[in-house]
């Protein structure tokens, strides 16, 4: 095999002598042997090797702690964000080349490998709200989703713009006691005295009334049982 470029970046850079340049010939079995040298210790470095006539070899030094979720993986923390990196080694003040986290609040994510992938410049923002799963995840799915639980709006991204509150229809229906009460008619004749001359039974009416369902208008927004958690995304490898 024969080397045709060694290139480094991030935070270090190749240590003298070279002994891996363009046009080093690695014979199989051999072992070779090339230094490297950190010009900062808090940043990645990126190692490759661009081989004649094959795949290149790529290698990433770090001293973070490494996981295996994917890029765009959404995890729910009781942390916040400062004691959130502190967990997972990662960088306080956020870079978005850097970080491999980052909170879900929709800030710039230019320059990461999410970016890339997903030619998305922002995280979701996920502050304030519920989530809710798609309504196809794959385009071979085996079946549609039933209808029961379908989101109604339809063409939505994943971790795009948030869906407003909707009450389904429904009514509310309430009423009163019907009672029958009793009238007493009396007959006043001025023509002859001043007294009643005669009382009679007028019979009953019913009285029907509508009980309101609420004295005050209910305010604020209709929710589940719930509690409340930060949510970040995975941005870089």
């Amino acid at each position: 095999m024969i080397a045709t470029n060694l290139t480094v970046t991030g935070g270090g850079k190749i240590h003298t002598p070279t002994v891996i340049e363009r046009g080093t010939i690695l014979h199989r079995y051999t072992g070779v042997t090339q230094t490297f040298q950190r010009t900062d210790s808090g940043i990645d470095i990126s190692i490759r090797l661009d081989l004649q006539g094959r795949e290149g070899v790529e290698i990433r030094v770090t001293d973070r702690t490494q996981d295996r979720l994917p890029l765009g993986t959404i995890v729910q923390s009781i942390l916040a964000w400062p004691e959130y990196v502190k967990a997972m080694n990662d960088k306080l003040v956020f870079d978005a080349k850097i970080n491999l986290w980052a909170p879900c609040d929709r800030r710039d994510i230019t320059g990461s490998d999410l970016a890339a992938l997903s030619k998305r410049t922002e995280a979701p923002d996920l502050r304030g709200v519920f989530l809710r799963g798609m309504n196809r995840f794959d385009p071979e799915e085996p079946g549609p989703v039933p209808g029961k639980q379908k989101d109604p709006t339809s063409g939505r991204k994943a971790g795009g713009k948030v869906q407003p509150h909707s009450v389904g229809r429904h009514r509310h229906e309430s009423k009163g006691e019907r009672t029958k009460r009793n009238l007493t008619g009396f007959h006043y004749d001025p023509r002859e005295d001043r007294d009643i001359v005669r009382v009679g039974d007028a019979g009953y009416f019913e009285d029907e009334s509508n009980i309101p369902t609420s004295y005050h208008n209910p305010s604020g927004e209709t929710r589940p049982n719930n509690v409340a958690v930060h949510y970040y995304i995975k941005i870089n490898q």
